[in-house]
């Protein structure tokens, strides 16, 4: 390990925060007190990767729900890793080495080259995107899939201006987490956007219908098989065990929240949640999904797979809740956009703190990754009935 390395791993031993609360049964107080916050409202980026949960700030961490102290990522001769990705089974990492971009895939504990083409070699670094079948990556408006042993390239077309709020000028991100996310599902890549007030979108891609472009996703305007309601700012995206695409859109703004949960089946779209509110009741809520939130009022902020097979919601004001046999259960109560209002803050809500939460990420154990502004990874650790909060910071996040 290189002497900065060491500096930064001694550095995340200082800045780790644990803190160990009952959270279920017992209230936390003013969180705000305890944790450690932030000067800046960038959250790091979290994800499950090679049996665990790995975070980046300045570079690629390992964290766990224990003591153990956050390590830096390490790859075969990868002096930086610039993407991860893949399955559980399958894990990929592509960074440089020796002033060349590689792409290593690990099978039987070790770690194996894959060939690049040529044109990776000359050009920006892509991103590795989730994908139900073959290793995929995207870089500008060019997707490279790797199949059957061999690369596939395809060029992208612009996408065109279907929402006149904003120009997706290019598909990968220039903020992770906040802009852009991909998810190739079968032969159809599926792009969504993020933009806060300024809304969101979502469009598909079939790669067996190359001449049909880009197609939208979203914009309807009532509950439809054919696509989501409006153009709400889209938060998050996944694929759960039945290849089954959920996508997941909210907004707590100025009196404003807006919730909405879909899922796709691969020919129809679900209306799951599909919720807009003024707090302040000047004008008449809209519900139209086939669920709600019984407890309250929220806005949806990330959809995940959880590695212990639940499928998991974020919200900004409730918590968070698992979806199963056709209905949500809040798993935990939290609100992660408490403030002084108390038009907002009048749910049945244990505890809380504003801390601009972004992600969620779920372990095999159950333990519950929130990534975050202004207070870096909150933890929750179940135990039993109740859940441990841990806070974890990691080196970067202060610069």
């Amino acid at each position: 390990m290189s002497h900065r390395n060491l500096l930064l791993a001694a550095l995340t031993c200082m800045m780790l925060q644990c803190i160990s609360r009952a959270s279920n049964n017992d209230r936390l107080g003013d969180l705000g007190s305890t944790l450690q916050k932030l000067p800046q409202a960038l959250a790091p980026r979290i994800q499950f990767w090679d049996g665990g949960v790995v975070a980046f700030t300045d570079a690629y961490y390992r964290i766990n729900a224990d003591d153990t102290p956050p390590e830096i990522v390490t790859v075969a001769d990868l002096e930086k890793i610039v993407s991860l990705g893949g399955t559980l089974s399958k894990p990929l990492a592509l960074g440089m080495a020796d002033g060349r971009l590689k792409l290593y895939e690990k099978k039987d504990g070790a770690w194996n080259a894959i060939k690049l083409p040529k044109a990776l070699q000359d050009a920006k670094a892509p991103n590795l995107i989730p994908s139900t079948r073959d290793a995929a990556m995207l870089n500008d408006r060019t997707l490279f899939r790797f199949k059957d042993g061999k690369w596939a390239i395809t060029s992208l077309p612009p996408v065109p201006h279907f929402y006149r709020f904003f120009w997706p000028k290019s598909l990968p991100p220039k903020r992770l987490g906040f802009g852009s996310k991909q998810v190739l599902y079968g032969s159809r890549l599926f792009a969504t956007w993020n933009k806060g007030e300024f809304g969101g979108m979502v469009t598909v891609f079939d790669l067996t219908r190359p001449k049909d472009g880009w197609q939208q996703v979203s914009g309807h305007k009532s509950v439809s098989s054919h696509g989501i309601v409006g153009n709400q700012p889209i938060t998050g995206i996944t694929i759960d065990p039945n290849m089954q695409l959920w996508v997941s859109e909210g907004l707590n703004h100025r009196g404003t929240v807006e919730s909405g949960l879909y899922r796709y089946n691969g020919s129809e779209w679900d209306t799951v949640v599909q919720g807009w509110y003024d707090i302040f009741g000047e004008f008449a809520s809209k519900e139209s999904g086939r669920l709600r939130f019984t407890e309250g009022i929220t806005d949806v902020l990330d959809v995940v797979q959880g590695e212990d097979g639940k499928l998991y919601v974020l919200t900004g004001m409730l918590g968070i809740f698992t979806y199963g046999d056709s209905a949500l259960k809040r798993e935990l109560p939290f609100n992660f956009s408490r403030d002084s209002n108390p038009q907002t803050d009048t749910h049945d809500v244990e505890y809380g703190v504003n801390c601009e939460p972004e992600t969620l990420v779920v372990d095999g154990s159950g333990n519950l990754y929130v990534s975050t502004g202004y207070y870096g990874i909150l933890c929750f650790v179940p135990d039993g009935k109740k859940y441990h909060l841990k806070q974890i910071i990691l080196p970067g996040a202060k610069e």
